[in-house]
């Protein structure tokens, strides 16, 4: 099945566009608009307006990273250093085994990742009580910091409302995408992992790779 995936993108993107221009086509010209049409509009709009974006805008991964405000559990303001590369890796929470996984995996090679001077922050939507404890059982020297409301998350496009399964309890609603951003001193950043799928995580050897390419 995975093999004719590659036909599928384009072909439903023009699909799609066509779609769009055939609604928009009737919306201009019919006298009246009926809902089905309204319907047929906010179905293709969304996916045409989006890839269109990614043309016109030129988003691109070496961009400087937002203004990040972080805190730890206890509230306190956890600094980013301008003067050392920055790993930021946001995890759904302690309740993701591929979370705990992952944050396991990068706390092995602390010491690997300090030789090339970078900062290591654990950044997650979960409550106070949680992070604590994710703190405790993982003592290396990582800054464990809470995205409170996932204020962050939505400010970097990663949030994931209705993430967190249903019958989990005391870890809220929303959660956030696992995301790996890593960023030079000038705030640059220099690797992107925006997971779409939540059980493949980058391994800690594709972050030395980056950064040993830049030394």
């Amino acid at each position: 099945m995975t093999r004719f995936k590659r036909y599928f993108p384009i072909p439903y993107l023009l699909a799609a566009t066509l779609a769009l221009g055939h609604v928009v086509f009737h919306l201009l010209k019919s006298s009246e608009v009926g809902l089905a049409w309204v319907g047929a509009l906010v179905a293709v709009s969304p996916l045409v307006a989006f890839m269109a974006s990614l043309v016109l805008l030129k988003r691109a991964r070496g961009g400087p990273l937002l203004e990040l405000v972080l805190r730890d559990a206890d509230g306190n303001a956890v600094p980013v250093s301008n003067e050392r590369h920055a790993l930021f890796m946001f995890v759904r929470g302690n309740w993701c085994p591929l979370c705990m996984a992952q944050v396991r995996e990068i706390a092995a090679q602390y010491r690997e990742l300090e030789a090339r001077g970078v900062d290591l922050y654990v950044i997650t939507p979960q409550p106070d009580n949680h992070t604590r404890a994710l703190a405790r059982r993982f003592d290396v020297p990582i800054r464990f910091c809470v995205d409170e409301g996932g204020g962050l998350a939505r400010r970097l496009g990663i949030q994931h409302p209705g993430g967190v399964p249903f019958l989990i309890r005391g870890y809220g609603v929303d959660s956030v995408l696992p995301t790996v951003l890593i960023t030079d001193p000038q705030r640059k950043i220099i690797f992107v992992d925006m997971t779409d799928n939540y059980r493949v995580r980058p391994e800690p050897a594709t972050f030395l790779a980056v950064l040993d390419a830049r030394a």
